[in-house]
Protein backbone atom coordinates (compact mmCIF):
# COMPACT_ATOMS: atom_id res chain seq x y z
CA UNK A 1 0.00 0.00 0.00
CA UNK A 2 1.56 2.80 -1.27
CA UNK A 3 1.60 6.24 1.36
CA UNK A 4 0.64 9.14 -0.92
CA UNK A 5 1.97 12.64 -0.85
CA UNK A 6 1.91 16.39 -2.57
CA UNK A 7 5.53 16.14 -4.38
CA UNK A 8 8.46 18.56 -5.20
CA UNK A 9 10.45 18.14 -8.68
CA UNK A 10 13.16 18.99 -10.31
CA UNK A 11 13.24 20.65 -14.34
CA UNK A 12 15.98 22.15 -16.05
CA UNK A 13 13.61 23.56 -18.59
CA UNK A 14 10.93 25.97 -19.14
CA UNK A 15 8.64 23.36 -19.50
CA UNK A 16 4.65 24.32 -20.24
CA UNK A 17 2.49 24.13 -17.14
CA UNK A 18 -1.20 24.71 -16.00
CA UNK A 19 -1.46 27.26 -13.72
CA UNK A 20 -3.70 25.67 -11.36
CA UNK A 21 -1.90 22.38 -11.46
CA UNK A 22 2.05 23.46 -11.29
CA UNK A 23 3.95 26.47 -9.92
CA UNK A 24 7.53 27.36 -10.47
CA UNK A 25 9.28 28.48 -7.45
CA UNK A 26 10.24 31.84 -7.70
CA UNK A 27 14.28 32.15 -10.11
CA UNK A 28 14.83 28.14 -9.23
CA UNK A 29 13.90 25.75 -11.76
CA UNK A 30 12.08 23.85 -8.92
CA UNK A 31 8.45 23.32 -9.94
CA UNK A 32 5.28 22.20 -7.80
CA UNK A 33 3.19 19.60 -8.58
CA UNK A 34 -0.25 19.03 -6.25
CA UNK A 35 -1.27 15.93 -8.13
CA UNK A 36 -1.10 13.02 -4.91
CA UNK A 37 1.30 10.44 -6.50
CA UNK A 38 3.50 7.97 -5.24
CA UNK A 39 7.63 8.47 -5.12
CA UNK A 40 7.72 5.72 -8.28
CA UNK A 41 4.86 7.53 -10.04
CA UNK A 42 6.32 11.35 -9.23
CA UNK A 43 9.77 10.15 -10.64
CA UNK A 44 7.99 8.69 -13.89
CA UNK A 45 5.87 11.68 -13.99
CA UNK A 46 8.66 14.28 -13.20
CA UNK A 47 10.61 12.42 -15.67
CA UNK A 48 8.36 12.08 -18.59
CA UNK A 49 7.22 16.18 -17.82
CA UNK A 50 10.00 17.56 -16.52
CA UNK A 51 13.48 16.10 -15.75
CA UNK A 52 13.60 14.02 -12.50
CA UNK A 53 12.81 14.92 -9.04
CA UNK A 54 15.44 17.28 -7.26
CA UNK A 55 18.19 16.91 -5.18
CA UNK A 56 18.84 19.27 -2.57
CA UNK A 57 22.15 20.55 -2.73
CA UNK A 58 22.61 23.17 -0.15
CA UNK A 59 20.39 25.55 2.12
CA UNK A 60 19.50 27.78 -0.44
CA UNK A 61 17.83 25.01 -2.24
CA UNK A 62 16.12 23.54 0.69
CA UNK A 63 15.03 26.65 1.48
CA UNK A 64 13.19 27.09 -2.01
CA UNK A 65 11.30 24.24 -0.88
CA UNK A 66 10.48 25.08 2.55
CA UNK A 67 8.67 28.02 0.89
CA UNK A 68 5.46 26.31 -0.05
CA UNK A 69 3.44 26.02 2.95
CA UNK A 70 0.57 23.78 2.22
CA UNK A 71 -0.95 22.84 5.31
CA UNK A 72 1.97 21.43 6.53
CA UNK A 73 1.68 18.39 3.56
CA UNK A 74 4.75 16.45 2.87
CA UNK A 75 6.57 16.69 -0.54
CA UNK A 76 8.79 13.75 -2.45
CA UNK A 77 11.92 15.09 -3.17
CA UNK A 78 14.90 12.85 -5.46
CA UNK A 79 16.39 11.05 -2.17
CA UNK A 80 15.75 7.65 -1.88
CA UNK A 81 17.51 4.34 -0.38
CA UNK A 82 17.90 1.05 -2.36
CA UNK A 83 19.74 -1.14 -0.43
CA UNK A 84 19.05 -4.65 -2.37
CA UNK A 85 17.59 -3.69 -5.52
CA UNK A 86 19.66 -5.38 -8.17
CA UNK A 87 19.15 -2.71 -11.07
CA UNK A 88 21.25 0.08 -12.15
CA UNK A 89 18.16 2.20 -13.16
CA UNK A 90 16.44 2.00 -9.67
CA UNK A 91 13.28 1.11 -10.98
CA UNK A 92 10.11 0.12 -9.01
CA UNK A 93 10.89 -3.46 -8.08
CA UNK A 94 9.09 -6.52 -9.38
CA UNK A 95 10.56 -10.44 -8.94
CA UNK A 96 12.64 -11.32 -6.51
CA UNK A 97 15.81 -11.29 -5.39
CA UNK A 98 18.41 -14.00 -5.31
CA UNK A 99 18.97 -16.69 -2.37
CA UNK A 100 20.81 -15.45 0.75
CA UNK A 101 20.33 -11.52 -0.01
CA UNK A 102 22.25 -10.56 2.83
CA UNK A 103 25.22 -12.83 2.37
CA UNK A 104 28.37 -11.59 1.82
CA UNK A 105 29.24 -13.08 -1.27
CA UNK A 106 28.31 -10.76 -4.14
CA UNK A 107 28.02 -12.41 -7.41
CA UNK A 108 24.95 -14.42 -9.06
CA UNK A 109 25.43 -17.22 -11.12
CA UNK A 110 21.93 -19.45 -12.20
CA UNK A 111 21.68 -22.95 -12.83
CA UNK A 112 18.04 -24.74 -14.49
CA UNK A 113 16.90 -20.74 -14.27
CA UNK A 114 17.42 -20.30 -10.72
CA UNK A 115 20.09 -17.73 -9.35
CA UNK A 116 22.20 -18.03 -6.42
CA UNK A 117 24.96 -15.68 -4.98
CA UNK A 118 28.62 -16.90 -4.65
CA UNK A 119 31.61 -15.25 -4.34
CA UNK A 120 32.70 -13.73 -6.87
CA UNK A 121 36.49 -15.53 -7.24
CA UNK A 122 34.66 -19.10 -7.41
CA UNK A 123 34.55 -20.05 -11.01
CA UNK A 124 32.28 -21.13 -13.39
CA UNK A 125 31.25 -21.00 -16.51
CA UNK A 126 29.65 -18.17 -17.95
CA UNK A 127 27.69 -16.10 -20.56
CA UNK A 128 28.36 -12.79 -22.53
CA UNK A 129 26.23 -10.53 -23.80
CA UNK A 130 27.38 -9.01 -27.49
CA UNK A 131 25.51 -6.65 -29.44
CA UNK A 132 26.78 -8.74 -32.44
CA UNK A 133 25.20 -12.10 -32.81
CA UNK A 134 27.80 -13.84 -34.22
CA UNK A 135 29.54 -15.85 -31.70
CA UNK A 136 32.74 -17.54 -33.24
CA UNK A 137 34.95 -20.03 -31.51
CA UNK A 138 33.97 -22.28 -28.42
CA UNK A 139 31.27 -19.48 -28.21
CA UNK A 140 27.88 -20.43 -28.70
CA UNK A 141 24.74 -18.03 -29.36
CA UNK A 142 21.34 -18.82 -27.86
CA UNK A 143 19.01 -18.46 -30.49
CA UNK A 144 17.31 -15.46 -31.18
CA UNK A 145 19.19 -13.97 -28.63
CA UNK A 146 22.43 -11.66 -27.93
CA UNK A 147 23.14 -13.80 -25.06
CA UNK A 148 26.34 -16.15 -25.83
CA UNK A 149 27.71 -18.87 -23.83
CA UNK A 150 31.16 -19.33 -22.92
CA UNK A 151 32.24 -23.14 -21.49
CA UNK A 152 35.30 -21.66 -20.05
CA UNK A 153 36.00 -21.79 -16.57
CA UNK A 154 36.94 -18.53 -14.99
CA UNK A 155 35.99 -15.79 -11.86
CA UNK A 156 33.57 -13.78 -11.83
CA UNK A 157 36.22 -10.80 -12.31
CA UNK A 158 37.67 -12.78 -15.40
CA UNK A 159 34.58 -13.91 -17.19
CA UNK A 160 33.43 -10.28 -16.90
CA UNK A 161 36.78 -9.26 -18.18
CA UNK A 162 37.01 -11.50 -21.16
CA UNK A 163 33.25 -10.27 -22.38
CA UNK A 164 33.78 -7.01 -22.05
CA UNK A 165 37.41 -7.90 -24.45
CA UNK A 166 35.79 -10.51 -26.50
CA UNK A 167 32.28 -9.41 -26.75
CA UNK A 168 30.20 -7.15 -25.16
CA UNK A 169 29.48 -7.69 -21.25
CA UNK A 170 28.36 -9.85 -18.88
CA UNK A 171 24.28 -10.67 -19.98
CA UNK A 172 21.83 -8.40 -18.05
CA UNK A 173 18.53 -10.60 -17.52
CA UNK A 174 15.47 -8.04 -18.22
CA UNK A 175 12.69 -10.76 -18.13
CA UNK A 176 11.54 -14.25 -18.39
CA UNK A 177 12.03 -15.28 -21.90
CA UNK A 178 15.69 -14.28 -21.43
CA UNK A 179 15.90 -16.76 -18.44
CA UNK A 180 14.41 -18.93 -19.98
CA UNK A 181 17.19 -18.62 -22.41
CA UNK A 182 20.15 -19.06 -20.27
CA UNK A 183 18.54 -22.43 -18.87
CA UNK A 184 18.49 -23.96 -22.38
CA UNK A 185 22.32 -24.84 -21.28
CA UNK A 186 22.35 -27.12 -18.77
CA UNK A 187 25.41 -29.13 -19.42
CA UNK A 188 26.96 -31.05 -16.40
CA UNK A 189 24.74 -29.29 -14.20
CA UNK A 190 27.56 -26.52 -13.75
CA UNK A 191 26.57 -23.22 -12.58
CA UNK A 192 27.30 -20.33 -14.94
CA UNK A 193 27.98 -16.77 -14.45
CA UNK A 194 25.63 -13.51 -14.95
CA UNK A 195 26.21 -10.00 -15.02
CA UNK A 196 24.67 -9.54 -11.26
CA UNK A 197 26.97 -8.43 -8.60
CA UNK A 198 26.97 -6.21 -5.37
CA UNK A 199 29.92 -4.27 -4.26
CA UNK A 200 30.56 -3.24 -0.60
CA UNK A 201 32.69 -0.61 0.14
CA UNK A 202 33.76 1.98 2.87
CA UNK A 203 32.64 5.44 2.63
CA UNK A 204 33.27 8.55 4.11
CA UNK A 205 30.53 10.81 5.66
CA UNK A 206 31.66 14.13 3.28
CA UNK A 207 31.80 12.20 0.03
CA UNK A 208 35.30 12.16 0.28
CA UNK A 209 38.16 9.56 -1.25
CA UNK A 210 40.50 9.13 1.15
CA UNK A 211 42.02 5.82 1.04
CA UNK A 212 43.94 5.79 4.78
CA UNK A 213 43.08 3.66 7.32
CA UNK A 214 43.73 2.94 11.20
CA UNK A 215 41.68 0.05 12.06
CA UNK A 216 42.69 -1.97 15.51
CA UNK A 217 45.41 -4.16 15.04
CA UNK A 218 45.90 -3.16 11.49
CA UNK A 219 42.89 -5.52 10.68
CA UNK A 220 39.46 -4.46 8.65
CA UNK A 221 36.00 -5.19 9.63
CA UNK A 222 34.89 -8.71 8.36
CA UNK A 223 31.74 -8.91 9.73
CA UNK A 224 29.14 -10.01 7.31
CA UNK A 225 27.62 -6.76 5.38
CA UNK A 226 23.91 -7.47 6.83
CA UNK A 227 25.27 -6.58 10.56
CA UNK A 228 24.88 -3.59 12.12
CA UNK A 229 28.55 -2.78 12.75
CA UNK A 230 28.95 -0.78 10.03
CA UNK A 231 30.22 3.08 11.76
CA UNK A 232 33.55 3.78 13.13
CA UNK A 233 34.89 5.36 16.03
CA UNK A 234 37.98 5.89 17.29
CA UNK A 235 38.74 4.00 20.51
CA UNK A 236 40.20 6.39 23.48
CA UNK A 237 41.63 2.81 25.16
CA UNK A 238 43.73 1.29 22.17
CA UNK A 239 45.86 4.33 20.92
CA UNK A 240 42.73 5.80 19.32
CA UNK A 241 42.95 2.82 16.45
CA UNK A 242 39.52 2.66 14.89
CA UNK A 243 36.84 -0.35 14.86
CA UNK A 244 33.44 -0.66 13.80
CA UNK A 245 30.29 -0.38 16.07
CA UNK A 246 26.50 -0.38 15.38
CA UNK A 247 25.49 2.88 14.02
CA UNK A 248 22.75 3.11 16.79
CA UNK A 249 25.66 3.42 19.32
CA UNK A 250 25.92 6.11 21.39
CA UNK A 251 29.18 8.72 21.50
CA UNK A 252 30.67 11.77 21.24
CA UNK A 253 32.38 12.76 18.01
CA UNK A 254 34.77 14.54 15.61
CA UNK A 255 33.74 17.50 13.31
CA UNK A 256 35.48 18.79 10.47
CA UNK A 257 35.54 22.11 11.11
CA UNK A 258 37.70 23.62 8.07
CA UNK A 259 40.33 22.84 6.44
CA UNK A 260 42.50 22.42 9.20
CA UNK A 261 40.74 22.34 12.36
CA UNK A 262 38.21 19.92 14.01
CA UNK A 263 35.82 19.89 16.68
CA UNK A 264 35.03 17.39 19.38
CA UNK A 265 31.55 17.66 20.41
CA UNK A 266 30.58 15.77 23.89
CA UNK A 267 26.97 15.28 22.85
CA UNK A 268 26.45 11.02 22.75
CA UNK A 269 24.71 10.43 20.15
CA UNK A 270 23.82 7.98 17.31
CA UNK A 271 26.03 7.95 14.07
CA UNK A 272 23.29 9.28 12.11
CA UNK A 273 22.70 12.11 14.63
CA UNK A 274 26.06 13.19 15.36
CA UNK A 275 26.64 13.53 11.03
CA UNK A 276 23.30 16.04 10.90
CA UNK A 277 24.90 17.77 14.23
CA UNK A 278 27.94 18.36 12.30
CA UNK A 279 26.10 19.44 8.84
CA UNK A 280 23.78 21.26 10.96
CA UNK A 281 27.19 23.69 11.56
CA UNK A 282 28.14 23.95 8.28
CA UNK A 283 30.76 21.20 8.63
CA UNK A 284 30.53 16.57 8.16
CA UNK A 285 32.22 14.06 10.29
CA UNK A 286 35.34 13.92 10.01
CA UNK A 287 37.44 12.59 7.57
CA UNK A 288 41.33 11.17 8.13
CA UNK A 289 43.17 11.59 5.01
CA UNK A 290 46.74 10.62 6.60
CA UNK A 291 48.45 9.82 9.77
CA UNK A 292 48.95 14.07 10.27
CA UNK A 293 44.63 14.04 10.43
CA UNK A 294 45.13 10.90 12.31
CA UNK A 295 47.37 13.26 14.78
CA UNK A 296 45.05 16.10 15.12
CA UNK A 297 42.26 13.95 15.74
CA UNK A 298 44.01 12.17 18.82
CA UNK A 299 45.31 15.62 20.24
CA UNK A 300 41.63 16.78 19.93
CA UNK A 301 39.78 13.89 21.37
CA UNK A 302 42.18 12.64 24.25
CA UNK A 303 41.43 16.04 26.16
CA UNK A 304 37.94 13.68 26.93
CA UNK A 305 39.06 9.98 27.34
CA UNK A 306 36.50 8.75 25.40
CA UNK A 307 35.43 7.03 22.20
CA UNK A 308 34.40 9.29 19.45
CA UNK A 309 32.80 8.48 15.85
CA UNK A 310 34.41 9.34 12.41
CA UNK A 311 33.21 9.43 8.83
CA UNK A 312 33.69 6.40 7.95
CA UNK A 313 30.90 3.68 7.42
CA UNK A 314 30.10 0.62 5.47
CA UNK A 315 27.78 1.89 2.48
CA UNK A 316 26.48 -1.88 0.98
CA UNK A 317 25.90 -0.64 -2.84
CA UNK A 318 22.98 -1.26 -4.71
CA UNK A 319 23.01 -4.76 -6.51
CA UNK A 320 23.97 -3.93 -10.32
CA UNK A 321 24.77 -5.55 -13.47
CA UNK A 322 28.17 -5.38 -15.00
CA UNK A 323 26.58 -4.24 -18.08
CA UNK A 324 24.15 -0.94 -17.15
CA UNK A 325 20.76 -0.54 -18.61
CA UNK A 326 17.28 -0.48 -18.15
CA UNK A 327 16.14 -3.63 -16.46
CA UNK A 328 13.27 -4.87 -14.49
CA UNK A 329 13.07 -8.62 -13.99
CA UNK A 330 14.24 -10.25 -10.62
CA UNK A 331 14.41 -13.13 -9.26
CA UNK A 332 12.49 -14.55 -5.97
CA UNK A 333 12.20 -12.01 -2.80
CA UNK A 334 12.56 -8.32 -3.16
CA UNK A 335 12.65 -5.93 -0.19
CA UNK A 336 11.12 -2.88 -0.18
CA UNK A 337 12.71 0.72 -1.46
CA UNK A 338 12.66 3.52 1.25
CA UNK A 339 12.65 6.90 0.05
CA UNK A 340 13.02 10.12 1.56
CA UNK A 341 11.01 13.40 1.99
CA UNK A 342 10.95 16.91 3.62
CA UNK A 343 8.01 19.11 5.46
Amino acid sequence: MYNWFIFVILSFFNAYFHFFHNNRLSDSSFIYVHSRKSWWDAQSYCREHHTDLPSIRNMEENKLVYQIDTGLTWKWIGLHRNLWSMWSDGSDPSGHEPNNPRDREGCVRTLYGEWDIANCNDVHQFFCFDHNTNATGEATTLSGSNIVFIPKIKSWWDAQSYCRKHHTDLPSIRNLEENSLVYQIHNLQAWKWIGLHRNLRSTWSDGSNSSYRNWKDNIPPTRPAWTENNCTVALSNNGWQWADKQCNSKFNFLCNGGKICSILFQNSLTWSDAQSHCRQYGGDLATVHGPENQTRLVEVARKYNSHVWIGLYDDVESWTWSLSENANYREQNGLKHECSHTN
